[in-house]
């Protein structure tokens, strides 16, 4: 449900039957969320984890009713609910025979209007100490901001949470609910990573298995040859080339995917020495079309730009465009996709980054040229490689 009957609504059973067909075709069990006791036998039969919301938290007779079937269910704590209560709506169900119940802490509503929500994190432990039953935290929903969920999912996983729920949508500003709350796939794949080593250090492990390197941050030409070539892995991206080799060897990665060539720079030489290194072996190729856009914070002028920020080969890549900006300097990064990410940070009006149009949309830069390299047939050819 939604607080505004004019907000969107979901799309009901017909939304349900396309989730689990994605579902079936990923291999992966659904959740959704119950809203009334009519929906129930539909749910029984197609969904595999019932989601009760925090608008429904004291439905009780709903409650009563999801006791009696044999299915988990994920209670969500109300917006301005005591943990207590949160147990005793719990109570509610596991009384009437399913036991198996998972509780999520999702942001309550206190005089701070800054976040949408605010994350009661001293929630995971205490209901731990209250209560036997696993502790879900949900990020996206605690703050209602995209930038705050990484940092949020790393403090959950510290205060002992058993587990995330992460809002994600391809294009976060087209979404028809959450979309400022949402992030991209791949600023998932970028986070999780990150999230492996937080409960590490808290002695739990989160499997991620298939893991593939790749030289940048998510945006960058060597993301998308992964993405092609390894939809259904998880991408980790390093800041220099010689960290993918080192994630490769030492374990963290089981493939690395590195650019040997451009059709318009060259080769690229120290990756070719790389890849002599007699422990490693190439597993496959592929050749992607180069399309570089020169980008920058919203209401730049191209006449004002005095900097700009890239790989060295997309400098090399751009020579005819960058002739007819003599006056810019410039400044060399380790990917294009970096240089978009500084542009973003530093947020002026006299900086702007060449780098990919995917780059250009996760840091939420405008495009002020588009392709800008000097052969419209421009390509990189990428390998992937993997320890022997």
């Amino acid at each position: 449900p939604r607080t505004s009957p004019y907000s969107f609504q979901g799309l009901r059973l017909e939304g349900l039957m396309l989730l689990k067909k994605a579902g079936e075709a990923a291999g992966l069990p659904i959740v959704s969320e119950i809203t009334n006791i009519n929906y129930l036998e539909v749910f029984e039969q197609y969904v595999d984890l019932i989601q009760v919301g925090a608008r429904n938290m004291q439905n009780f007779e709903l409650l009563k009713e999801l006791g009696k079937i044999k299915k988990p269910i994920l209670l969500k704590r109300g917006f301005s609910n005591t943990l207590e209560e949160l147990l005793m709506a719990c109570e509610y169900i596991m009384n009437e025979g399913n036991q198996d119940v998972i509780l999520c802490e999702r942001g309550i509503r206190t005089f701070e209007t800054y976040t949408r929500n605010t994350l009661d994190l001293s929630a995971v432990p205490a209901l731990k100490r209250m209560s036997h039953l696993p502790v879900l935290v949900d990020p996206s929903h605690g703050s209602g901001l995209s930038w705050m969920v990484e940092p949020l999912s790393k403090a959950a996983i510290a205060a002992g949470a058993d587990g995330l729920i992460i809002e994600v949508h391809n294009d976060p500003g087209k979404a028809l609910s959450d979309g400022p709350q949402s992030i991209t796939p791949a600023e998932f794949s970028y986070i999780m990573p990150k999230l492996r080593e937080y409960a590490r250090l808290e002695g739990r492990r989160i499997s991620i298995p298939h893991t593939v390197a790749y030289a940048g941050t998510p945006g960058s030409f060597a993301n998308e040859a992964a993405e092609k070539l390894y939809p259904t892995h998880v991408h980790t991206g390093f800041e220099r080339f010689e960290d993918v080799f080192d994630a490769v060897l030492n374990g963290k990665a089981e493939i690395g995917v590195v650019p040997v060539e451009n059709s318009l720079a060259g080769k690229v030489t120290e990756v070719i020495e790389m890849l002599e290194d007699d422990r490693l072996e190439i597993t496959d190729r592929i050749k992607l079309p180069i399309r570089l856009m020169l980008v920058a914070p919203a209401g730049t002028d191209l006449s004002g730009i005095r900097k700009i920020y890239s790989h060295e080969k997309a400098f090399g890549q751009c020579r005819k465009f960058l002739s007819t900006m003599p006056d810019c300097r410039l400044i060399s990064y380790s990917t294009t996709s970096a240089a978009a990410s500084a542009v973003a940070a530093i947020n002026d009006k006299y900086s702007a980054a060449i780098a990919s149009e995917t780059a250009a949309r996760l840091n939420r830069l405008e495009i002020l040229q588009e392709s800008i390299q000097d052969d419209e047939n421009d390509y990189t050819e990428f390998v992937v490689f993997r320890k022997k």
